[in-house]
């Protein structure tokens, strides 16, 4: 899913409470650290013309015309940024997702990270350098768009992604919706290891997906966020969505990954929504270790972040620890 071309400088959400992975309740400096504001606040705001285009071959030669324009473009647009990963000193690297929003109509979009720098005063937004994803050693076990070639550039043909957190060695985790899979890429862009599946389900787009497989994980509703421990060892990807068999609609998971092994540790929690329809928008730890969860899909009151709290403190509080993967029906669930 594209946000539009905005950075927010935000921030300011009360709550008291201890992150994924925590091992105990917060520090009387924590406490104190904890933000005063009641309700998110926007302190600035930078945009970018939805009609930039940034250097490469034309894209958009399969996109349906709206507002006035059609493809093919003249070289690469950026539709949006979907994930953003903060470099310290007032640049971001900023990653759009698939494209035009469908597998079929971004073949010609190429999979970027652009280097940009917000102007908090002006309101602008300025676009410099960009990594491109690409597979030359061949990881990727499918057919991908541009497989033929020696970059092997990834395009929105080939992954639809969402999220991305930066490791400490410099390289990157994407989180995307296709699959759902995680990519791990170096600092240039370069996959370094197969596409890791999900252990819990597949999408409708998933290319294992087998004959008369039922796509447990709905259309569109992946990896949309993704959250990195402040040690840098865990990654918690959330399923965007409800599971199709779910007979909790307001049901989301959180996941926990190994960076070290590079497979998920078999820990879960689960997030209530406010209705069934809301969905996962993105993830971060914050300084103090909690996790601040950003809902979409909502405008006004509904569509506000929500700091995530400690499974076990308190059965009430919106995420709990399951312990062990998703995958049990509901009916077979422990306990």
């Amino acid at each position: 899913m594209r946000r539009p071309l905005r950075l927010l400088a935000a921030l300011g959400i009360a709550a008291t409470a201890v992150a994924v992975g925590s091992t105990g309740p917060p520090g009387p400096s924590a406490q104190a650290a904890a933000p005063r504001n009641t309700v998110p606040t926007v302190v600035a705001r930078a945009t970018l013309s939805a009609d930039f285009i940034a250097p490469g071959p034309p894209s958009g030669a399969l996109v349906t015309p709206a507002n006035g324009r059609h493809g093919p473009f003249r070289g690469q647009v950026i539709p949006g940024f979907s994930g953003m990963v903060d470099n310290g000193d007032g640049t971001f690297w900023a990653m759009p997702d698939n494209g035009f929003g469908a597998k079929a109509n971004s073949l010609d979009f190429l999979l970027r990270l652009y280097h940009v720098t917000p102007d908090w005063t002006s309101g602008a937004i300025g676009v410099g350098e960009f990594i491109s994803l690409r597979d030359p050693d061949g990881q990727i076990p499918f057919p991908i768009v541009n497989g033929a070639t020696p970059e092997r550039l990834l395009t929105g043909g080939d992954f639809d992604i969402e999220s991305i957190v930066r490791a400490r060695d410099g390289s990157f985790w994407i989180g995307e919706e296709f699959g759902p899979f995680l990519l791990h890429v170096d600092a240039t862009g370069k996959l370094l290891s197969a596409p890791v599946e999900f252990p819990d389900g597949k999408s409708p787009a998933n290319p294992y997906l087998q004959p008369g497989e039922v796509p447990l994980i709905r259309s569109s509703r992946g990896f949309e966020a993704m959250a990195i421990a402040r040690n840098g060892r865990t990654l918690y990807p959330i399923v965007e969505g409800s599971f199709v068999d779910d007979p909790v609609a307001r049901r989301r998971f959180v996941y926990e990954f190994d960076v070290v092994t590079e497979t998920y540790t078999g820990r879960t929690w689960e997030y209530e929504t406010d209705t069934d329809d809301d969905v996962i928008g993105d993830a971060f730890t914050m300084p103090d270790g909690r996790l601040l969860v950003e809902r979409d899909d909502f405008e006004g009151p509904r569509d506000q972040a929500a700091l995530c709290r400690r499974p076990r403190d308190d059965r009430r509080r919106r995420l709990r620890h399951q312990g062990a993967r998703r995958r049990l029906p509901a009916h077979r669930q422990p306990g």
